[in-house]
């Protein structure tokens, strides 16, 4: 049931992200050597959503489409990365204004909690701190994809 509600929420803020050309295109794009664009955002956006579920369980009140929206946009700046950056620093470093100007691309303007989320996904690579709860869960569900990403590729195997 837990799963039912997140996949239902994703496409209730995100199908019109998920049926995009941009989203496709992230599908084909690498992220970290373990993954590709596409993928890695739309497992952030699991992880947010559950977040968001746990919270809501324990009384405390996020906005699900903040979460869904910066999630499956907020990797959409790193698009040809190899033509756009110069240096894995410049790229973390803008590639979340890249992402924002994406995500307005495709749904047109965005609300503060979105904007937030998806330009400060990086903390603390980056200096400046979300400042919503959507955009620290964003972050954290981002790190949270990544590691898991990065062991499922290591050579070991997990007991």
């Amino acid at each position: 049931m837990f799963d039912r509600q997140v996949e239902k929420t994703i496409g209730r803020y995100g199908g019109k992200i998920l049926s995009s050309p941009g989203f496709y295109a992230a599908l084909k794009q690498k992220h970290h050597r373990h993954s590709d664009v596409g993928t890695h955002s739309l497992h952030v956006a699991q992880t947010g959503v559950r977040m968001h579920l746990l919270l809501e369980k324990a009384g405390i009140s996020t906005d699900a489409r903040s979460i869904v929206i910066g999630a499956l946009c907020h990797d959409l700046g790193m698009l040809e990365t190899d033509r756009k950056y110069h240096s894995n620093r410049e790229c973390c470093r803008r590639h979340p204004i890249d992402s924002a100007k994406a995500a307005q691309q495709l749904i047109g303007t965005l609300d503060e909690k979105t904007k937030d989320a998806i330009l400060h996904h990086m903390f603390p690579a980056t200096k400046t701190p979300p400042a919503s709860a959507e955009g620290f869960i964003v972050s954290i569900a981002d790190k949270y994809v990544s590691v898991k990403d990065l062991l499922r590729s290591l050579p070991f195997r997990q007991a």
